[in-house]
C-alpha cells in the first residue's frame, strides 16, 4: 500500500464475492476528470453537517509525488498518479477528502490482486473483532467492490471507504459530525460512494 490512501484493494470472490476489473468488463480510465466535475455541488451538499460545502483540488502525476520516487513495486505495476480532492465548509479544515489512484491498466492487474488478498484478510480480521478501532463495517458493491469502515481513533470518529472500479483505486474520508449515529453513517458513506463513482465514471476520460 502506499501513503496518504492513494492505493487500496478490492474484495474478491469468497468473502464478499467481489470480481476484480479483468472480469468486470469495464473500460479502462485514460485520464481523470477534475475535483469541480467528480464532487460538484449536487454531491457535496448531501454531506451531513455543512453550510456550505467547495471542493478542492487536483491530480498529481506519480513523478511529482516525493513520497513515490524510487518505489520499484509500484513503479511495475503502472502507478500514474492520483486526484487529490478535498471539501472544505466555510474555509474549516476538509470534512471529506476522496484520493483516486490511477493505474496503467496493462501492468496493474497482479498488484490489484494482492491488495485485493490483503484488503480480504483485513475484513476477515474485523469479521472476527481484531481491530478495537472499528466500531461498524460492511462491504459494498460500488465499483467492482470494497469496504467502507466506521472508526475512531482517539475519540474522532471517521467514516472511510476503499473500493476499486477497473484501474483506478478510491479512498474516501469523512470526518462524523457527533448528532450522527452508526447507521447512518454508514449509510452516508455507502451512497456518496456511489455519488462518487457515478461522477467518475461519468466525467473522466476511458480508454
Amino acid at each position: 500500500m502506499i501513503a496518504a490512501g492513494a492505493v487500496a484493494g478490492v474484495l474478491v470472490a469468497g468473502l464478499l464475492g467481489f470480481a476484480v476489473w479483468e472480469s468486470a468488463g469495464g473500460r479502462p480510465y485514460a485520464e481523470l476528470a477534475s475535483c469541480r466535475d467528480v464532487l460538484p455541488a449536487q454531491v457535496v451538499d448531501t454531506i451531513p453537517g455543512t453550510d456550505s460545502p467547495r471542493a478542492e483540488g487536483e491530480y498529481i502525476p506519480a513523478a511529482e509525488e516525493d513520497w513515490f520516487s524510487g518505489d520499484e513495486v509500484l513503479t511495475e505495476a503502472g502507478y500514474l498518479g492520483r486526484l487529490s480532492c478535498y471539501v472544505t465548509d466555510r474555509d474549516e479544515e476538509p470534512g471529506v477528502t476522496v484520493d483516486v489512484s490511477l493505474f496503467d491498466h496493462k501492468r496493474s492487474l497482479e498488484h490489484f490482486e494482492d491488495i485485493a488478498q490483503e484488503l480480504e484478510d483485513r475484513a476477515d480480521d474485523l469479521d472476527r473483532g481484531r481491530d478495537d478501532n472499528v466500531l461498524e463495517w460492511a462491504g459494498i458493491s460500488v465499483g467492482d467492490g470494497g469496504l467502507v469502515t466506521l472508526d475512531n481513533y482517539n475519540g474522532h470518529l471517521s467514516g472511510n471507504v476503499l473500493f476499486l472500479d477497473v484501474n483506478m483505486v478510491v479512498s474516501i474520508g469523512c470526518s462524523i459530525p457527533e448528532d450522527m449515529d452508526d447507521t447512518e453513517v454508514m449509510e452516508f458513506m455507502e451512497d456518496f460512494s456511489v455519488q462518487v463513482h457515478r461522477r467518475l465514471s461519468r466525467t473522466s476520460e476511458r480508454v
